[in-house]
């Protein structure tokens, strides 16, 4: 299907409801969406719908790319699909150790993995996705698997990840990589006593490298904490539940997103932000060793049910006023509220007359115009990265293997497109940030000026 690279709008609505994005870490101007489509629609506050109705779902494929009637950036018609007639897809995620490879989990309990690639046509070199294999994860295939989450740093060869299910359970597998076997599960039965919808592994133990904490969000409104421990057999896991928080959310916890993960906060504590469906985000330092304290140390209403959260920008820690201050930017896609851009920022004062650490979580930007439904994903690629594709896509012969969506830390981007998905009216937004810390934050709606506040190196 050949792209008409001058129909490359800021908008561009789809066939199936969009429920989940991620842009691909190997090329920044490629992103995947999956969809979920009721067979029997039936309006709700969130895509779950009920396990007797019957779903549909896809793979789609789309490239951002800079239009040629405008200076703006727009997207694709949907370059590549792959279609799941009998079930839909709830998440979505690149396998940190290998960025053009990625798996979803659908409505049936399915695992399913897919890799990105380049295919020669009659044009140039294009995009497209390939389809390797699936795996039954579930026994009952009216239980869904509503998220997961890669092990970030597996001990194993196995393809490592946990998995949430409507049932409350929470379960982790190894598979392996040439058959997509089950070689390990390790089930955690009623981790939440309503559907588990989130998880997500916090930072290394400082006890011992063998043990790993699982964080489980459910829609009972509990905060789970569990011990991950892997023995000297890499097929021997055994999952803990240490303790569940049942007071800090007055609803559903819908995301868990460990941040600061490269440079913890010199507390002997690793830094995690939880989302849920009372529309507050909230701050939690959690103690990797007994007895694990965890404290909430901020909070904010963002309008919406927080249902996703994912990094934007990390900054580089720097010395303000005397004092050591580190922030972080995360997208927060917040249903019928549209998306959010947070800044979380965490001041350590060396004024002994003054609290040693402080917290602060503030809105910089807000997406909202664009979206007549819920907003159920959202993610970014810097404008660097989607420059240095343009210039260099056409004479790559494997632009898959460039550096991807990663920039240099000492020199942080500060433009950014972000495309958005809202459910309902099955639409994909795509709209510009620009950061230039507390003095110039603006958001560019309409993408028909951008050139005039981007900074490109």
């Amino acid at each position: 299907m050949a792209i008409d690279e001058d129909d490359v709008p800021s908008e561009r609505f789809i066939d199936q409801p969009p429920s989940c994005i991620e842009f691909c870490p190997a090329d920044a101007s490629i992103f995947v969406v999956g969809t979920y489509k009721l067979e029997v629609r039936e309006e709700r506050s969130s895509p779950e719908g009920t396990a007797s109705q019957p779903r549909s779902g896809r793979v789609e494929l789309y490239q951002i790319r800079e239009s040629a009637q405008s200076t703006g950036f727009g997207v694709t018609q949907c370059i590549k699909k792959y279609d799941f007639p009998d079930s839909a897809v709830l998440d979505l995620h690149f396998r940190p150790q290998d960025p053009t490879f990625f798996a979803v989990c659908t409505s049936t309990s399915l695992m399913v993995f897919f890799r990105l690639e380049i295919v020669e046509s009659e044009e140039s070199p294009r995009p497209s996705v390939r389809h390797l294999g699936s795996c039954q994860i579930g026994e009952d295939d009216t239980v869904l698997a509503t998220a997961f989450t890669w092990e970030p740093r597996p001990d194993t060869c196995l393809l490592s990840f946990a998995v949430a299910f409507s049932s409350g359970d929470v379960k982790l597998f190894g598979l392996s990589e040439r058959d997509f076997q089950i070689s390990s599960e390790v089930s955690i039965d009623q981790a939440h006593s309503l559907e588990a919808w989130t998880l997500a592994f916090a930072g290394p133990s400082s006890r011992t490298k063998n043990e790993k904490m699982l964080l489980t969000g459910g829609d009972d409104s509990i905060l789970a904490f569990h011990s991950i421990e892997s023995g000297t057999d890499s097929d021997c896991v055994t999952a803990v539940q240490l303790f569940q928080d049942r007071k800090s959310h007055t609803a559903g916890v819908t995301a868990i997103l460990p941040i600061f993960e490269t440079n913890y906060v010199h507390l002997g504590s690793g830094v995690f932000v939880t989302g849920s469906y009372d529309e507050r985000i909230r701050v939690f330092t959690l103690e990797e060793s007994p007895p694990y304290r965890r404290n909430m140390i901020a909070e904010l209403s963002l309008g919406g049910g927080v249902w996703r959260l994912r990094t934007l920008l990390q900054l580089p820690c720097e010395e303000v006023g005397g004092d050591h201050v580190c922030s972080v930017l995360l997208l927060a896609s917040c249903m019928h509220a549209g998306v959010r851009i947070v800044r979380i920022t965490r001041r350590l004062s060396r004024n002994p007359n003054q609290e040693a650490c402080t917290w602060e979580i503030d809105v910089v930007g807000a997406y909202t115009e664009g979206h007549e439904s819920m907003v159920y994903g959202a993610d970014s690629a810097s404008v660097r990265r989607l420059t240095d594709h343009e210039a260099e896509y056409p004479g790559d012969t494997d632009p898959l293997l460039r550096s991807g969506n990663q920039d240099n830390d000492d020199d942080p981007p500060r433009d950014f497109v972000i495309v958005s998905t809202s459910f309902y009216d099955r639409k994909i937004c795509v709209w510009s940030f620009h950061y230039e810390g507390a003095a110039v934050v603006k958001v560019n709606t309409g993408l028909d000026s951008v050139d005039s506040h981007l900074n490109i190196d």
